[in-house]
């Protein structure tokens, strides 16, 4: 990761929403996952329909979205790495999902408007607009949680084990862990973002 940052100290403050970490991380990572898509969309012959930076656009707001209330627990940068391949490559499973469900025949585009829509298409790399529009997303995602699962949010993030949290908030661990996954999968979901499987 950071020079100057160990592993764990990296994710201690992409949990507590820290933008420059936040921009290092994707600056630094969002080529190989891009790198990852992109092999991925050629095999699938989707390469044509679509812009991997769009894919990770929507990889690592999830990302940022789950790791920000504690949901992911890393001992090395090859399990990140790991973790956000997985998530690329089940979300070019359900875009792909998504253009078969509206009976578009994707091998039968025609090449030359294609290239040419592809040529006319910049610079597709993590763009400090783009770092910027993806720190929005994150913060719409925590905005649009309820008060009270924000605060489960909160804890989580900051490292805190929920049993830990119950004896803050009130509540068994397992309700509360259970509401806030609900609570992040609604907004997930209105954003078209996936779901969690847990937090």
């Amino acid at each position: 990761m950071s020079d100057n940052l160990s592993f764990a100290d990296l994710l201690l403050r992409l949990r507590v929403g820290d933008q420059r970490s936040a921009t290092d991380f994707v600056r630094r990572l969002d080529p190989s996952v891009q790198n990852s898509i992109r092999h991925l969309l050629v095999e699938m012959r989707l390469h044509r329909l679509i812009d991997p930076s769009d894919i990770s656009q929507i990889v690592f707001a999830n990302f940022f979205a789950r790791v920000t209330v504690g949901q992911f627990e890393f001992t090395s940068e090859e399990q990140l790495v790991g973790l956000l391949t997985t998530m690329a490559r089940n979300q070019v499973y359900d875009e792909a999902r998504k253009l078969q469900a509206q009976r578009r025949d994707f091998r039968r585009q025609d090449d030359d408007a294609m290239d040419a829509a592809l040529d006319s298409v910049q610079d597709r790399q993590m763009t400090p607009s783009k770092i910027v529009a993806l720190d929005e997303l994150v913060t719409q995602i925590r905005s649009r949680l309820p008060d009270e699962t924000r605060v489960l949010a909160q804890l989580r993030g900051a490292g805190f084990d929920w049993p830990e949290i119950a004896e803050q908030v009130g509540g068994s661990p397992e309700a509360l862990r259970k509401k806030l996954t609900r609570a992040l999968n609604r907004v997930l979901k209105e954003l078209d973002l996936g779901e969690v499987e847990t937090v």
